[in-house]
């Protein structure tokens, strides 16, 4: 309890200081709002995680206004939230940021996100400003953690999550011996280091025994329970158990204390303190009592303004310099250029994408007809959650018997995880059956068929790799199937958007190379009255990759 308000205390004066040297990630206010953010962006129906981000310093929504939209609202706090969006007050500044941010967050990876909400968002701003300094070391370490996910891992914020979480999320900062910042530390990660000057502010025993005592007798094969019990009702053998194992504990702390004793160069402090409850013997004790016996000791006076030692006395005793002194007529001190050289204002280069490009994100049209789930476009994701149902039972439904469809769908559709309506559960089924029974699909949900099939290749220089709908291949055509659920759909392929048509031409220059001979046919499927399109090759071909 000691560290956190140490660290405050050094950063308020304005002292350099590397934070403690183990740091527990997710543990830390600051980055366990970011990960409650985290959290609303890949479940916005998830409430609490909602109400902890409008109520942290990232949105900073005031605990009254929280609970006038949260009470008695119909559905969830995500959508209450967003009825607010381009109004103006608290509540509608929180929609538009937060809807701007889900928006972005479908494209970004972990770091990108995290980082650009930290920066340009000014997320590190309002969380340094109510939490205080302290709080930068574990938005640094947030940053470096999810940097370092993405060098073995796919840039996926879920699992970015699950990893972080699940491992503990322990930080241990290297003692860097030349760091020109106060380094904070136990003990027993000090040793081997030195510095110029070492305080030792003692808290007291930080050894204290164990609620359970394991008595191991040389007799026994096993560890035996020793039941704690007073001093008057103790057993001569368990009485001389405590006493050996008061004995260790106090030989590991002077062991403890000499190399505390050794780590500075020039100067050490020793601090410490007593309550009025007990007095034990710590190391300010132990060190006290050497120097009553020690000659040379002068006591100060200490009365600097701000500081106060409780009227306990300032003793310090002084040697003569036995090592060469050190020249430090340079040391802590940096030039500063008067101006930022050129490079600094340069923007650097656009990196080359080195990984594989899914066909629907290929360049084009600025303008794209589908939105972010939760942006700005679609604030409450009813037009993703309705598509994301329809995908998914167009693609588990033909595995079911023909008779069977139906009550499996009605089943999913039920499950109280979905959270939609009786009467959007029976248009979703009904769109599905639409589509699933129109005569002119039935090859492509035949039992020959693929449903969310991989493809990867390469084309026109670029790596492409994605994953159809649905793919049926033959001996004499391959159709490449992909489902639209807009509403309305076009009338005419011309009317098709460019990334469909993109994204389509990508696929079917793909299943070429694959099976060269064979007439392969791209088609999409409209869900919104369960129409086919099949796209002209020469309408194709303007748009392949």
């Amino acid at each position: 309890p000691f560290l956190t308000p140490l660290t405050r205390a050094l950063k308020a004066l304005g002292v350099p200081v590397g934070g403690v040297d183990r740091l527990a990630l997710t543990e830390q206010i600051a980055v366990m709002d970011l990960l409650a953010l985290c959290d609303t962006l890949l479940l916005p129906e998830d409430d609490l995680s909602l109400a902890t981000v409008l109520t942290s310093p990232l949105v900073g929504l005031a605990e009254r206004a929280l609970f006038d939209l949260a009470h008695r609202r119909p559905g969830s706090l995500w959508s209450a939230l967003m009825t607010h969006r381009q109004g103006t007050g608290p509540l509608a500044e929180a929609a538009d940021w937060l809807a701007g941010i889900a928006a972005r967050a479908a494209q970004a990876t972990p770091h990108m996100l995290l980082a650009g909400l930290l920066a340009e968002g000014g997320g590190r701003a309002r969380l340094l400003a109510r939490l205080g300094p302290e709080a930068a070391d574990p938005l640094d370490e947030l940053l470096n953690a999810a940097l370092a996910d993405e060098r073995s891992n796919p840039p996926d914020l879920q699992g970015f999550l699950h990893r972080l979480r699940g491992a503990g999320a322990m930080v241990k900062r290297e003692a860097e011996s030349g760091a020109d910042a106060v380094r904070i530390m136990t003990v027993h990660n000090a040793k081997g280091l030195q510095a110029p000057i070492v305080i030792l502010p003692d808290v007291g025993p930080g050894n204290r025994p164990e609620p359970l005592r394991w008595a191991r007798l040389a007799e026994a094969r096993l560890p035996l329970f020793a039941p704690r019990a007073r001093d008057a009702q103790r057993a001569t053998a368990f009485a001389t158990l405590v006493a050996t194992e008061t004995a260790a504990r106090e030989e590991e702390e002077n062991r403890l204390l000499y190399v505390a004793l050794t780590r500075a160069e020039d100067r050490l402090i020793v601090c410490g303190w007593e309550s009025g409850r007990s007095k034990v013997a710590d190391w300010h004790a132990k060190v006290a009592a050497a120097f009553a016996r020690l000659p040379g000791v002068v006591e100060l006076l200490f009365d600097r303004p701000g500081c106060d030692t409780g009227g306990a006395p300032l003793l310090r005793l002084a040697s003569a310099q036995t090592e060469p002194v050190k020249d430090e007529r340079h040391a802590g001190r940096t030039t500063r250029p008067t101006a930022p050289p050129a490079w600094a204002a340069t923007p650097a280069a656009e990196e080359a994408a080195d990984g594989p490009l899914p066909p629907s994100g290929l360049a084009g049209e600025d303008e794209t007809p589908a939105a972010a789930p939760h942006g700005a476009a679609d604030p409450r994701g009813e037009r993703f959650r309705r598509g994301r149902l329809v995908h998914a039972l167009l693609q588990h439904l033909p595995d079911h018997a023909l008779t069977a469809r139906a009550e499996a769908a009605r089943a999913w559709l039920a499950r109280p995880g979905q959270g939609i309506d009786p009467a959007t559960q029976r248009g979703v089924l009904a769109e599905a059956m639409a589509v699933l029974e129109h005569p002119g699909l039935a090859d492509v949900f035949g039992p020959d068929s693929l449903a969310e099939a991989p493809l990867a290749g390469h084309v026109g220089g670029r790596l492409l790799a994605g994953q159809v709908d649905r793919l049926l291949i033959t001996p004499n055509r391959v159709i490449v199937v992909d489902y639209k659920t807009n509403r309305p759909p076009p009338e005419t392929a011309e009317a098709v958007a460019p990334l469909y048509l993109r994204q389509m031409a990508a696929y079917r220059a793909l299943l070429a190379q694959a099976f060269p001979g064979r007439d392969v046919q791209a088609w999409l499927v409209w869900t919104y009255g369960a129409r086919p399109m099949p796209l002209p090759p020469a309408l194709l071909d303007r748009h392949a990759p």
